[in-house]
């Protein structure tokens, strides 16, 4: 990627870092091993069909839901204790607020998404734009989410 984020102006690049680190950019994983099998935040980061992009980690958990394949399965398979605790997929991305990346119960892709056989990661300056445009903006907005969520008195939740 180092030839295409050396075009990007390094205050670009440092906004894009800053934002994906703040709440609004992260999201909770079981993190304890089991029977040292790779945990879901390892397995999206090593998969050259995720590339540790979070939109692609959360089609990879809708298609599991759906009993799909997809290239977590195996991960996903391992933990899957804590997704059934949502009972559902819309019930997981109501609880985490994930509701800004999802449109008519699909995964609004950073890039056009035709499924998992190209690369995740961006093919050109164009393409990491677009990435990093629609990245920053799931995550201002679920950032504004989990403020208004955070205001709502328990009685109106």
């Amino acid at each position: 990627m180092s030839r295409i984020t050396s075009l990007v102006a390094p205050e670009e690049l440092d906004e894009f870092q800053y934002l994906g680190a703040t709440v609004g950019g992260t999201i909770l994983f079981p993190g304890k091993q089991i029977d040292r099998k790779i945990t879901i935040n390892v397995a999206r980061g090593w998969n050259r069909q995720i590339g540790d992009r979070f939109d692609l980690t959360l089609e990879c958990i809708r298609l599991q839901y759906q009993g799909l394949p997809n290239p977590l399965a195996q991960t996903l398979n391992v933990y899957w204790k804590f997704f059934e605790l949502f009972k559902t997929f819309e019930q997981y991305t109501e609880f985490f607020l994930l509701q800004d990346l999802i449109e008519n119960g699909s995964v609004k892709h950073y890039l056009p998404f035709e499924g998992f056989g190209r690369s995740a990661l961006p093919a050109n300056l164009e393409e990491y734009r677009q990435y990093m445009s629609n990245s920053m903006a799931f995550v201002r907005s679920r950032a504004l989410r989990m403020k208004t969520w955070s205001e709502t008195p328990l009685s109106e939740a």
